[in-house]
Order: structure tokens, then sequence, then C-alpha cells
């Protein structure tokens, strides 16, 4: 733009920094805000929560934290897109017990979660296996009213699949250490996840979930 001899607007910056921090490019989001600031433009709340935002695809909690402080010290409050991107920033093993500081920060500030801001700690839950919390997350969205979306739907299945995910796991295990004894033999129920044995002789009338010894 500026070699055409237009000079960028708080839109235009706007625009090229949601995209640079879509990428999580954060150093070129910030020398952007840093740009749009030498040009005597005054950020808002969007070009803020690009840093923000920019920080979720590497995980940078501390720069994150320091993005949203910084948004505070400049006079916003932070909305549902700052605390949510706040959240997508949290991995680890505490990451679950953050998110949900930030969620109850929000509620308390009278700031609505969003599917996204669900999302996103849905995310988190069950990628920590945390099969409850995530369950009462959604029965959470159903009560305040909030629809759920494709992502949401994904993430619940995701979830429905864990228990047998979890099952086969410990299948396995129960299956490596020792050979079923002559003349059993094993295989996996499609709908539970669950291992079940029979033997040839009989298959219906000896089929049971029990391994036998």
């Amino acid at each position: 733009m500026p070699d055409a001899a237009v000079v960028p607007d708080k839109i235009a910056y706007g625009a090229a920094m949601s995209a640079c921090s879509k990428a999580g490019e954060r150093d070129h989001t910030v020398s952007l805000l840093r740009e749009m600031e030498d040009r005597l433009l005054r950020p808002d709340i969007t070009h803020l929560t690009c840093v923000l935002v920019a920080c979720a695809l590497s995980k940078d909690e501390a720069a994150a934290r320091q993005a949203f402080a910084e948004l505070r010290r400049r006079g916003f409050e932070p909305d549902a897109v700052a605390y949510t991107s706040l959240i997508s920033c949290f991995a680890g093993a505490d990451a679950l017990r953050k998110a949900d500081a930030v969620l109850a920060e929000m509620l308390a500030a009278t700031v609505h979660p969003t599917v996204v801001t669900y999302n996103a700690v849905l995310q988190v839950a069950i990628r920590e296996g945390a099969t409850d919390r995530a369950q009462g997350l959604a029965a959470e969205m159903e009560q305040r009213g909030v629809p759920a979306n494709g992502e949401t739907a994904a993430l619940l299945e995701q979830l429905r699949e864990s228990p047998r995910a979890y099952a086969a796991h410990g299948a396995l295990a129960a299956e490596a250490s020792g050979a079923l004894p002559a003349p059993w033999r094993e295989t996996v129920d499609p709908s539970s996840g669950r291992r079940y044995y029979w033997q040839d002789s009989d298959p219906a009338g000896t089929v049971t979930w029990d391994r036998p010894r």
C-alpha cells in the first residue's frame, strides 16, 4: 500500500494483523502493531487481541499472558475472543486447571462464553482425559443456551470414543501378559471396544467377557 501511495488505515492494519495471527506469526503481528502506532493510529481491542491469537499455535502461554495484561493496561476490558484466545494457549499437565480458572474469570466478569470458548476448554479436557469435566462442559453449554457447532460435535464424538480406546488399551495390555489357554479365542466387540472370548467347539454357548485363565 505505501508503494502505491496509499496510507494504511486501522482497518487495513487489522486485516493484516488478523492474517498474521491466524498463521501463528506473533513477531510479525507485533511488528505491525508497532508500525501502526508509529503512524499515530491508536489500536483498539481487536488489534491487541490479534497478538493473543498469534500465541495459540505455538502454545506460548507466557507471551499470551503478557499480551492479555497489555490489553488491560491500555484500558480495555477483555472480551470473549480475548479470553478464548488465552485458553487456547494452555498446554501441559496443568492446562485444564488454568482453562477452568479463565472460564470462571469470564463468568465473574459477566463475559458470556461462546461456543468457541467452550470448544477450547473441551479440547483441553479431552486432551487430559478428563472425561467427567468434558461431559460437564457439554451440559453447561446446554444449560446456558450456547448452541453447539460442528467442532463441538466432533469433540463430543471423540469423547464418546475415549472409553472404547481405554478399554481396547487395557485389553491389549492383558493380552500381552500371557497367551489364552486352549481352546479359547478372542476378538473385539466393535460397539463397546471390549474383548470377548469363545471356544471353536461352541461359539454361541461359550462366549464370555471374562478373560479365561
